[in-house]
């Protein structure tokens, strides 16, 4: 095979493999994409599953205590779904024996073992012939035999709701009136079905009360806001303008009001005002009111929701029944329950859009500085999420004891610390040491709530430029661990008169694995940059970057005629300091040597390790007489300066000012032979040339 062909072979097995690679770096983009979205959708199918055993779970208990005798079943599958307790305790009336919801259940579904227990009834959840309407049916007594000691003719309607079937007994047909309530109890089920609208719901609701709303009788439905501990009012029927707007947001405050005391203790408050010698002995009673009645509303797990209130006026003396107002609260509570858990969710997916977005701006930032991208970000979240009650700000550090703070909550936002830098993170530091601890066993970092007025507090306030408006407020303060050696956190402030609420540092626990992960890549992209521009030994510029800064500024003195001028220098008798002395001595000579020079140079101007033992260094903006004192002080530090090698270490320097045309070859030659001269003159001294 010649020479040309194996070239070919050897291109074409390279595409190959180049080929594969890249279809295998492709698989695992796409597969890395679609676990993603594989993982999103399960905790999507998961909150769908939770709310859908939710509303089962109100569904169910709604029924089982309705006040009336009915049962629930599936409407295609013809599955028992529930009963009231009330059918139970009927039928237990009409058998003379202790009956449970299985034992119900078993005579309704079961065909042949109790003959007696609604036969057509019975007939209809067989063959599915359930038609909405009423029919008259029989129970005897006992039911598992046709012979019977007792017979009762039973009134049952049938109603078909969408996917459910709802069957009501009636024992006494004619009575009228309980057929209407029947009806009624129907059009609740109905609301609390397919109303997703609250004030609607509720307005349906009130039928259960059985009495005219209005002319002297009114009633009112409040919510609890837990974040501003007020009790808002969602729904009214016969209040005016005047005592809608007082009790439209009442402070849950003990004997502010009758509404805020029952819902903290829990227990049904009712005070007339109406009687001789009545006192008012709430905050917040409006004129008119002859009596306020206020019963809590509760969750299914006890948690309080708001409050439903009764107010009569003007002497009014219509009373409400206790079975119309127990009916008409736990309706209520499962509206308002509702309502939470739908609030919630809904806050729950914007919280979650928000922090997805903020992750995604993040993750494809590029352009500007990290402190620009991060207070995009912040400024982002306080439009989104709860964080919009207070300030926000980032303070990181990258372990260079120079803290950066980022955000509305700092003053002189963005700038790196400056003089006792180093100490601005000890109070951040103190905080977090526990949760930091922690973050050792493997446990997630969470945030830490500073109180108003707390010693940590203070100590935050001291060490950190937080603005002044914010000095007395509340601290959630959420680490961010970068490193071994480098941390940041998270700070928000919210202002001392608001009460500190966990949905706080829940948005803070979310978006802090986005931000720390962004500063990390940050942070390994300043090390990279360093090294690629740093001098490994030393820490100035390379020889690289040293000569590319000097090429720019020799296009910026064309553009605007400015002056400039190098020094180059080197280290006088250098390798007889390595040879008597070693090397490691040698290179600590070299950073000295390097970090007092840095340190006599102004920030404008540059200097680089132009190789071995030389170092240059470029003035910006300087002539030649400035050029040649810059030299001569930064020679005389240098052999003022105490080395190990017991003698002072001198060095030999040359300046060479621009001239029109020159490159940073010929500008840097011209300083070499100055250089060459001080060495041939005795070195330990400064030669210029023009």
């Amino acid at each position: 095979m010649t020479a040309i062909g194996e070239l070919l072979i050897s291109i074409l097995a390279g595409s190959v493999v180049l080929f594969l690679g890249f279809l295998v770096m492709r698989y695992r983009s796409l597969l890395g994409k679609a676990e993603h979205t594989l993982g999103d959708f399960s905790k999507r199918q998961m909150l769908a599953y939770e709310m859908a055993r939710h509303y089962q779970k109100d569904f169910r208990a709604c029924i089982r205590s309705m006040p009336a005798n009915v049962f629930i079943v599936g409407r295609h599958e013809r599955e028992f779904i529930q009963l009231s307790e009330g059918l139970v305790h009927w039928i237990e009336a009409l058998s003379g024996n202790p009956e449970t919801p299985d034992t119900v259940a078993s005579y309704l579904f079961s065909n042949d073992k109790y003959p007696g227990f609604f036969p057509a009834l019975k007939r209809n959840l067989a063959d599915g012939t359930l038609a909405s309407g009423v029919f008259q049916d029989t129970v005897k007594v006992p039911f598992d035999r046709v012979e019977c000691q007792a017979e009762h003719s039973v009134s049952i309607r049938i109603d078909i709701l969408e996917e459910v079937v709802c069957v009501w007994f009636d024992s006494d047909p004619n009575t009228h009136k309980q057929q209407r309530g029947e009806r009624s109890d129907a059009s609740v089920i109905r609301s609390i079905l397919n109303e997703t609208d609250l004030p609607t719901a509720l307005e349906r609701s009130s039928d259960l009360l059985r009495c005219q709303l209005g002319g002297g009788v009114a009633c009112s439905v409040s919510l609890l806001d837990g974040s501003a501990k007020t009790l808002k009012l969602v729904w009214s029927k016969g209040l005016d303008s005047t005592i809608r707007a007082s009790v439209a947001r009442l402070p849950l405050v003990f004997g502010d009001s009758p509404s805020a005391t029952a819902l903290l203790t829990e227990t049904s408050v009712a005070k007339a005002y109406n009687a001789p010698g009545a006192r008012r002995d709430f905050c917040i009673v409006p004129e008119g009111i002859e009596s306020w009645h206020s019963h809590p509303v509760l969750s299914n797990d006890g948690d309080a929701l708001g409050t439903v209130d009764f107010y009569l006026f003007d002497g009014v003396d219509t009373q409400i029944s206790d079975d119309a107002v127990g009916n008409f609260l736990f309706v209520v509570a499962v509206l308002l329950e509702r309502k939470v858990a739908m609030s919630t969710i809904f806050r729950q997916a914007r919280l979650d859009q928000a922090v997805k977005e903020v992750g995604q701006r993040l993750m494809v930032a590029t352009d500007g500085s990290s402190s620009s991208t991060l207070n995009d970000c912040l400024i982002f979240l306080t439009t989104a999420t709860p964080l919009s009650d207070g300030k926000i700000g980032i303070v990181f550090d990258f372990g260079v004891n120079e803290p950066e703070t980022v955000g509305r909550l700092f003053e002189h936002s963005g700038d790196p610390g400056t003089g006792s830098s180093a100490s601005r993170l000890s109070a951040v530091k103190a905080i977090c040491a526990d949760v930091i601890t922690q973050q050792d066993d493997g446990m997630v970092l969470e945030t830490v709530l500073v109180e108003s007025g707390s010693s940590a507090a203070a100590q935050l306030v001291s060490e950190l430029p937080i603005c002044s408006d914010s000095a007395g407020a509340s601290f959630f303060v959420c680490p961010l661990l970068l490193g071994r050696d480098q941390m940041g956190a998270i700070i928000f402030a919210l202002p001392g008169d608001q009460i500190p609420d966990t949905a706080y540092g829940s948005v803070m626990d979310m978006v802090s694995p986005s931000i720390a992960s962004y500063l990390s890549r940050e942070n390994l992209l300043r090390e990279l940059e360093k090294r690629a521009n740093h001098d490994q030994l030393t820490g100035l510029l390379n020889r690289g970057c040293i000569e590319e800064r000097l090429s720019s500024e020799i296009k910026r003195s064309n553009r605007y005629e400015n002056e400039l001028s190098v020094i180059l220098f080197d280290i006088d008798h250098f390798k007889q300091i390595n040879d008597q002395f070693g090397h490691d001595v040698g290179d600590e000579v070299l950073k000295q040597v390097a970090r007092r020079a840095e340190a006599s140079i102004r920030s404008v101007d540059l200097i680089g390790r132009w190789g071995g033992e030389e170092f240059l260094v470029i003035l910006v903006e300087t002539d030649h007489a400035s050029a040649k004192h810059v030299a001569e002080n930064i020679r005389r530090l240098i052999e003022s300066d105490v080395y190990e090698t017991n003698k002072p270490v001198t060095i030999s320097a040359g300046v060479a000012c621009y001239l029109k045309g020159d490159s940073s070859g010929s500008l840097v030659k011209r300083a070499d032979i100055a250089l060459y001269k001080a060495k041939e003159q005795g070195r330990n001294q400064v030669v210029t040339t023009i």
